[in-house]
């Protein structure tokens, strides 16, 4: 694996993380829990503005939106080492998603399930770096796990302590 998509890795499960860990602190402590973009909100690219993205990035976006309600998607715009990437994020009704990190140039670089901020990254073998997707492929993982998913879900902060929490930051 690349340095970049190492990097570009780390940089997406810091924001799942940061993201939950504020919403999950909200909720013990009974307040609202922020905005909705796990991703960031400053991240999002705006629905309308999503026509001048690469042709793969519209396209899965648009075929995962046209899956149905139980499926959410947004498009997000983060900066890695300098090198802008888009990331389809398809989530489902419940605590289950899809993160699917493409290049400028539309190429598909990583992708990944994910249980709130726990991420497993799929394998070379499992989604090509590089094919392009269809939206029914993508979601295909939802009924699919990849290899010690189910067990990665136990890893959630969901249900930890807060003081557990705040000593491991």
């Amino acid at each position: 694996m690349s340095e970049w998509i190492a990097a570009i890795k780390q940089v997406y499960e810091h924001q799942l993380k940061a993201h939950y860990l504020a919403q999950y602190r909200a909720y013990c402590q009974e307040q609202e829990g922020g905005d909705r973009y796990d991703l960031g909100k400053s991240n999002r690219v705006a629905d309308e503005t999503i026509a001048a993205l690469p042709p793969a990035v519209q396209t899965l976006w648009q075929e995962a939106l046209d899956q149905g309600d139980s499926y959410y998607a947004n498009v997000y715009q983060i900066s890695v080492e300098q090198q802008l990437t888009y990331a389809v994020r398809i989530t489902t009704d419940g605590d289950d998603g899809l993160l699917l990190i493409f290049d400028q140039q539309g190429q598909l670089l990583a992708s990944a399930q994910t249980y709130l901020e726990v991420v497993a990254w799929a394998e070379a073998q499992t989604i090509l770096a590089g094919e392009s997707i269809r939206a029914e492929e993508a979601i295909e993982l939802f009924a699919n796990p990849l290899p010690g998913f189910e067990a990665a879900k136990s890893q959630t902060l969901w249900g930890k302590p807060l003081s557990e929490l705040e000593s491991a930051e």
